[in-house]
């Protein structure tokens, strides 16, 4: 059996985690997060910087294509040895049972080596800093800079030559010189391994990726000292320690439980087919079974909580362990509705009491909504951000608005899904249109508009800037219009019809314990849906996609679908998987507060534009993108229908 080496993926493991380096190397265990890497790169166009970094380096290049440790090494040396190679990629070294692969090495001036990880991450390279005001790095490069630490310590040693590290970026301060700069580089999956197609001679313009120097952080890094397990350690020190870790094929267990980890530990799982690591560690910890620990909330689950880690180290493990002392108020509330501590003491009272009962502020709630002027438009939008700018003029990881869904709910309580906008053109740079579509759509009354968290208001603002910086004919009216709907981060500035977020409204008026604290669409809605008779009712029926439901991917359909315990199963499960294996109820990618950006959608949408793929597939993914989309506003509609009909209720 081939003892597997310890490289840069398993440090940079280790370092999050050490308990981690067993559970990632055992598939007994479930690991969420075991396709991550492949949706997430894909969506952000990871695997099109790395081909255009090489792109860049092309002449005089050769990659190492052996999987095998022993054949990558050797041929990584003879490529070193010929006089007519300058660059390496994918090279690979070992020393001892430390292995890396290099992104790029390159043969320098010096008669040592430049090595070059390529990062699917921007700077703008006319300011940046890689320190935080104390000196030390900051935590938004700690992972990536520890990781090029690692790489040029296993090649000095392995080589016994002077190391140049640097870091390969997409700069934020470059705009793009050509259009489809990132259609040059597409790719196929094949089996386990990803093939990008390289042009063979073209003219990339303006170099958007940036090669930055990073020798005084790493030697920075390579002094420092640090804390493990109550320990100090040197880099070297740390990192051999976490080595032996791994090669102990055992789990690490810490002194008490390392709780900064575990609140998104991909090795959770109830289900009886799999291991847990997660609950593996807490019942080293707290003696407790996995029974146990699942009877009750634990402290992660409290909304927006700061001292989480803080509770586990007291060994207060439970939300019921909390104080509710800890969430007086130190100042005057200035708003309707709940501040923040209100709503987590909220949370954390009805878990002591074992009350399941919803909060809802009926008055406030209802003063709110007399305020909004009908027909109500609830609208959403899928959006990408890659690394490789579509079109010339744009920078790395511009705002790219490719979908939006749009439902409105009259004042005599019809439902139409109105309208629905989605490009699918490869390459195509769809913002100013997107807007145009949507403002046909908005402007024909002066209906309240509805959003669900920031995310809306935030692209429209993006593309407000891009219009600015635009030569498009209509750009004045449209950067007028966006004006009317949105308002500007330090809300200066607020339009007339400013769209309104229904997410604070959620926060504010509205808490239901079957969301965990979860204040996502994908959390209120099935909460929503066993709350109320009249929506079960109603939405039992098969009267989405009819005449008197109007849908544009629907026909006939039934939203209420029951599991074994009678409870209302999510809608989201009853959509077509846009990816295998991928449950489209759950968003990869995104902030359970704020979903940035449709984990799904976005990679499905990077897709089409970056891989080959026939007809049928690109119609299969178009069909499941306008589902899903069209759902977000659907669920922002039945949400609002609960409002209203519980004042309903409550005014008879």
């Amino acid at each position: 059996m081939i003892q597997k080496k310890f490289t840069k993926s398993r440090f940079k493991t280790g370092i999050e985690c050490a308990t981690k380096l067993f559970y990632g190397d055992n598939k007994a265990y479930q690991n969420s997060k075991q396709d991550d890497d492949f949706l997430r790169s894909l969506a952000e166009g990871g695997y099109q910087v790395g081909a255009l970094a090489k792109y860049m380096f092309k002449t005089k290049g050769v990659e190492v294509l052996e999987k095998d440790y022993t054949q990558s090494v050797a041929n990584t040396k003879t490529h070193l040895e010929n006089a007519d190679i300058n660059h390496i990629f994918e090279a690979a070294f070992e020393y001892k049972e430390l292995f890396v692969r290099a992104d790029i090495v390159s043969k320098n001036t010096f008669g040592g080596l430049d090595l070059i990880e390529v990062k699917a991450k921007s700077i703008d390279s006319s300011n940046y800093n890689f320190y935080n005001r104390e000196g030390k790095i900051a935590s938004e490069w700690q992972a990536y800079l520890m990781d090029v630490a690692f790489q040029k310590y296993v090649l000095e040693k392995a080589t016994n030559l002077n190391i140049r590290p640097f870091l390969m970026l997409a700069d934020k301060s470059k705009n793009a010189s050509i259009d489809g700069l990132n259609q040059y580089f597409k790719y196929k999956r094949k089996g386990d391994n990803i093939i990008v197609d390289e042009p063979d001679h073209v003219d990339i313009g303006v170099e958007v990726l940036v090669k930055i120097d990073v020798s005084a952080e790493i030697d920075y890094l390579f002094q420092s000292t640090f804390t493990f397990d109550k320990r100090d350690y040197g880099f070297e020190e740390y990192l051999l320690q976490l080595q032996a870790i791994f090669a102990s094929k055992a789990p690490y267990r810490f002194q008490e439980i390392n709780a900064s980890a575990c609140g998104g530990c991909e090795f959770k799982s109830s289900n009886p087919n799999q291991l847990s690591g997660f609950h593996e560690c807490w019942k080293h910890y707290t003696g407790l079974d996995q029974a146990t620990l699942e009877a009750s909330p634990l402290v992660y689950q409290v909304w927006n909580y700061r001292n989480k880690v803080s509770q586990i180290q007291d060994k207060n493990f439970f939300i019921k362990d909390i104080a509710l002392s800890e969430f007086e108020e130190t100042t005057h509330k200035t708003k309707l509705g709940l501040s923040a501590k209100e709503r987590q003491a909220l949370q954390v009272q009805k878990v002591i009491d074992n009350d399941t009962s919803i909060y809802l502020d009926i008055d406030n709630l209802r003063f709110e909504i007399e305020q909004f002027t009908y027909p109500l438009h609830f609208i959403d939008f899928e959006t990408s951000a890659v690394a490789i700018p579509f079109n010339r003029g744009l920078r790395p990881y511009e705002q790219t608005a490719f979908q939006f869904s749009h439902h409105i709910l009259r004042e005599d309580g019809t439902i139409t899904h109105q309208t629905e906008w989605l490009n699918t053109t490869p390459g195509k740079f769809p913002n100013f249109d997107f807007v145009r579509a949507l403002k046909a759509c908005l402007d024909k009354d002066n209906g309240t508009i509805f959003r669900f968290a920031p995310h809306e208001n935030t692209i429209l603002r993006a593309i407000y800037r891009q219009l600015n910086a635009s030569t498009e004919m209509d750009k004045l009216a449209l950067m007028d219009w966006i004006d009317t709907i949105t308002q500007d981060k330090d809300k200066r500035h607020k339009g007339a019809r400013n769209m309104i977020d229904m997410c604070v409204l959620v926060k504010d008026y509205h808490y239901d314990p079957a969301t965990k604290g979860s204040n996502s669409i994908k959390a209120v809605l099935p909460a929503v849906l066993n709350a109320s008779a009249y929506l079960k009712q109603k939405y039992s029926q098969a009267i989405y996609g009819t005449p008197t439901m109007p849908s544009k991917n629907f026909k006939d359909f039934t939203w209420i679908k029951l599991d074994e315990q009678q409870k209302v199963t999510s809608p989201y499960k009853h959509l077509p998987k846009i990816f295998e294996g991928y449950d489209i109820e759950e968003d990869l990618f995104t902030d359970a507060e704020e979903l940035a950006n449709g984990g799904a959608a976005m990679t499905a949408y990077a897709k089409m534009q970056f891989t080959e793929m026939s007809t049928s597939e690109r119609e299969a993914l178009s069909k499941g993108l306008l589902k899903y989309c069209e759902l977000d506003t659907l669920a922002m509609v039945m949400i609002f229908e609960y409002w209203l009909e519980e004042i309903r209720i409550a005014g008879n």
